[in-house]
């Protein structure tokens, strides 16, 4: 019988780079995940030492252990000390890192091989063709998501606008000049459900990244084919519903199709990144993305869609302190990599009129912890309606001006553009709302 394919060297030598360099740590933990370890020894071992994180060392690293009652699991304290004297070096961590996602590779496809031919002797022949499709793209896991669009763009460009304007503009009508995402920042923009809140900073992620460059955009509630049909149809300006329905029964018309070529085209090399793989609802993948794609390219900004989506892989029971966890995780991470990094946020469901930073769902850990905080409000949307003004204000800001700009928002074209504040509103006598 064929032994199992692995590599225990490998994987004693990347857990040693880890032990013995931390700056190892973005590239090993955005490379693997602890199940392409064969030992299972070594998956413990790799699971706590994302858990510590940053400050990974031996020491550390048996605390955990010895808290979660793993130690002895893992082969006690000699098997801890040989990996952080294993001959390894940090110089070699590429490809230990190869070695171990090939092995896991080859491990997962004898695992779907030997699931087909148990199948194929009595299953529906299209639901194991379709599971057989769906287990090869997992299998390949985030390879798509090894981003190195054509470099179209001259870094002057970036260095020139660095250096002239003190962060990234939005684009957004009315507050081209008054406001930018400062750099080293976080940023917060937040809505109720439905307002717009994720067509805006789609919309604002698209002009940071044709103006200033690389931006990447997670998306944990949508998915990125959604979104990048949103793109299209703004920059075609044909009706979501009518790309959503293939041309509908019309179909396109030959300008039409010209146009859909084209801005496919330029989004095939555009600087906007939509990543919504299910690996990084944590933030301590999203944090490990982010920091070793900056090693490699000009990172300029980080969207994270939404706040209340993302978990950790630290065992926190309270919500509140979750939150608290992953938005000093993003403040860390902002302050790093020297970008923005704006993420949206829900509010609470019960609330009436003009929202107030009290609104936020868990309002006290975002309010200190975030630098900028941004509200969209429509007094007058609902479900049916795609059309209607917006206003987008300033709640909190360390050290830019407050603003209050309205807006007018067509859901046909996902398109925010200059809008009038209403004279009338349905919630005008609500004491909390206010004409700016």
């Amino acid at each position: 019988m064929k032994q199992v394919p692995n590599n225990i060297e490998a994987e004693q030598a990347v857990l040693c780079c880890a032990l013995i360099d931390s700056r190892t740590l973005p590239i090993i933990n955005n490379s693997l995940i602890s199940t392409d370890f064969y030992s299972s020894r070594h998956q413990i071992i790799f699971k706590h030492i994302q858990m510590v994180g940053d400050t990974v060392d031996i020491v550390n690293l048996k605390d955990s252990l010895v808290k979660a009652d793993e130690l002895k699991k893992v082969g006690g304290d000699d098997y801890l000390m040989s990996l952080a004297t294993a001959i390894a070096t940090t110089a070699g961590i590429q490809s230990y890192i190869k070695i171990i996602s090939e092995y896991s590779v080859r491990r997962k496809l004898i695992d779907i091989g030997t699931s087909v031919v148990e199948q194929s002797y009595s299953g529906d022949i299209e639901q194991i063709i379709s599971d057989v499709k769906d287990n090869i793209v997992n299998v390949s896991g985030d390879k798509d998501l090894e981003i190195d669009n054509v470099k179209l763009y001259n870094n002057v460009y970036s260095v020139v606008h660095d250096a002239k304007e003190p962060g990234l503009y939005t684009g957004i009508p009315g507050i081209e000049t008054k406001f930018y995402f400062e750099n080293s920042g976080t940023h917060c923009i937040a809505a109720e459900s439905n307002v717009g809140k994720s067509a805006i900073a789609l919309q604002i992620a698209e002009y940071i990244s044709d103006r200033y460059g690389e931006t990447l955009y997670f998306t944990l509630e949508s998915n990125a084919k959604r979104l990048g049909t949103r793109l299209l149809c703004r920059n075609t300006m044909i009706p979501l519903s009518k790309l959503n329905k293939c041309g509908g029964t019309d179909g396109y018309n030959d300008v039409e199709r010209i146009d859909i070529q084209d801005q496919i085209d330029k989004l095939q090399h555009s600087n906007l990144k939509i990543i919504d793989s299910s690996k990084y609802t944590y933030i301590e993948n999203i944090v490990n993305l982010c920091e070793s794609y900056r090693l490699k390219h000009n990172l300029k900004a980080v969207f994270i869609d939404f706040l209340q989506m993302i978990d950790t892989l630290k065992p926190i029971n309270s919500a509140r302190e979750k939150i608290n966890y992953i938005i000093m995780r993003l403040k860390e991470l902002a302050k790093r990599l020297d970008v923005p990094v704006i993420y949206l946020s829900q509010l609470r469901k019960d609330i009436e009129g003009r929202p107030k930073v009290d609104d936020l769902i868990e309002s006290n850990y975002i309010r200190t912890h975030t630098d900028y905080i941004m509200f969209l409000y429509s007094p007058d949307r609902d479900d049916e309606k795609y059309q209607y003004t917006t206003e987008l204000f300033l709640a909190k800001g360390k050290d830019q001006e407050r603003f209050s700009v309205w807006l007018y928002f067509d859901g046909r074209f996902q398109l925010f553009t200059s809008g009038n504040k209403p004279e009338k509103t349905s919630k005008n006598n609500n004491k909390n709302f206010k004409i700016y």
